[in-house]
């Protein structure tokens, strides 16, 4: 719009230049002819579209086996997965445990976390599943030896490594 304007005041410029040499006559004729600017608009710019998918996810799990010479006289067993449930002695890990139908009502008690595990572990007793503030009974993180009773109808949930007995 800018350069169409300052077009239109040179070409009135160079017009009034050029006429200075007619007769006052002519230059009014020439003066009262309108002059027309004509601009094209701009052409719209170039776009691409430009779509990249991620690279799916994948989880592995590795086991590195080591054999010795006593590896080589027994047969090798997978190690119990403490991931999650009851381990083999009968301690409850990390999970949520329904008092009454997943682990009996009663007192439990850890020797706390693995001298490994600098985190500790986290329990706590709760009335529902919901995962919801309000039925938080009461929650604890032990750093060594701890007890904790629940009742039948709550929830038990143990996280971290620490291994809960019945007492």
């Amino acid at each position: 719009m800018v350069v169409a304007v300052v077009a239109a005041l040179l070409v009135g410029t160079v017009i009034g230049a050029g006429s200075a040499g007619l007769a006052h006559e002519e230059q009014a004729t020439a003066a009262a002819q309108p002059t027309k600017t004509v601009a094209k608009p701009a052409p719209p710019p170039k776009t691409e579209t430009v779509t990249e998918s991620a690279a799916p996810i994948t989880e592995t799990e590795t086991e590195t086996v080591i054999e010795s010479d006593l590896a080589e006289s027994a047969p090798v067993e997978p190690a119990p997965d403490e991931s999650a449930g009851e381990n083999e002695a009968g301690g409850l890990t990390m999970g949520m445990y329904q008092v009454g139908v997943d682990a009996p009502p009663g007192r439990y008690v850890t020797d706390g976390p693995t001298p490994d595990d600098p985190m500790g572990c986290y329990w706590e007793r709760t009335s529902d599943d919901s995962g919801e503030f309000d039925s938080l009974i009461t929650n604890g993180m032990p750093m060594g030896k701890a007890s904790v009773t629940v009742e039948e109808g709550e929830f038990f949930s143990v996280e971290g490594s620490c291994v809960w007995f019945q007492e």
